[in-house]
């Protein structure tokens, strides 16, 4: 840990910024943000690199917790158990809860190390340092954070339709007219939603608040409409059982009134009897 420590101090102390950013693109740590960061893909390369030379190193014992609130975690060597996987060299976590502020959409679990292991942090504000600095990141990190939150939205929704048997009010207000308001309405970045100066970030939260809410609103709809369908099928089955019974029917009773007709003309001819 010194000697991380010590080869940090002496890159960020001896060497200027640009270069360290032109030695940061060298390492594999930027490969492996870009192919495993699913935000970072469009990042403009200056951004990128201040993103990589804010990473601080860590290095746990064996069965120790890594925290994980606000933060995003690359492994770089020893393993780490979440949720019953095991997470190995240049693997990462916390990617998506960290652009997220609504407390029920988060719910990474806890890493827990089965060895020795040296990890690279990112912190929440470190990125919102990185976003100020670069608006076009911003910008980017900001439609990232929105998808993350609708679909995040969606699994809570469907995860909460699972536990709850009963149903709440219906809104009367369309979960896509008053997604696209919220979200249309609220020019922020997303620096600004995470600051913990100027704006705050209950505009995000009010956003996402609707969301669940319309998501809900969807669910029950579709109930109603998966109900509906369920009954007609049911009526039509009813009316199509019925309307063979009626051709079976109208066919006995048509070979029986055959039967009546050809009878006769079975009989001996009159004509022909002494």
């Amino acid at each position: 840990m010194t000697k991380l420590s010590d080869e940090q101090a002496l890159l960020e102390g001896s060497i200027s910024t640009a270069l360290q950013r032109e030695v940061h693109w060298q390492t594999p740590v930027t490969s492996v943000i870009l192919q495993k960061v699913y935000w970072a893909k469009a990042l403009e390369q200056e951004a990128l690199l201040e993103i990589v030379r804010r990473l601080v190193a860590c290095i746990y014992g064996k069965n120790e917790t890594i925290p994980i609130t606000e933060r995003m975690i690359i492994i770089r060597e020893g393993l780490v158990a979440i949720k019953g996987r095991v997470l190995g060299r240049n693997e990462v976590y916390g990617e998506s809860c960290m652009l997220l502020v609504t407390q029920h959409l988060v719910k990474e679990a806890t890493p827990r190390t089965l060895s020795y292991a040296t990890v690279l942090h990112l912190t929440r504000d470190q990125l919102r340092e990185v976003c100020e600095a670069y608006p076009a990141a911003d910008q980017r990190f900001r439609r990232a954070q929105i998808r993350t939150a609708v679909l995040r939205a969606f699994i809570h929704a469907a995860q909460t339709e699972q536990k709850i048997s009963v149903r709440r009010c219906r809104s009367s207000v369309s979960f896509g007219a008053s997604t696209s308001f919220e979200v249309q309405s609220q020019k922020r970045s997303f620096a600004a939603t995470i600051s913990a100066t100027g704006f705050t970030a209950q505009d995000l939260m009010r956003v996402e608040h609707c969301m669940l809410e319309r998501q809900q609103d969807l669910a029950d709809r579709l109930d109603d409409i998966r109900e509906n369908m369920d009954k007609q099928l049911n009526s039509n089955a009813q009316a199509i059982q019925e309307l063979r019974l009626a051709i079976e029917q109208l066919r006995l009773a048509s070979s029986g009134s055959s039967r009546f007709r050809i009878g006769p003309n079975l009989s001996p001819n009159p004509g022909t009897a002494r």
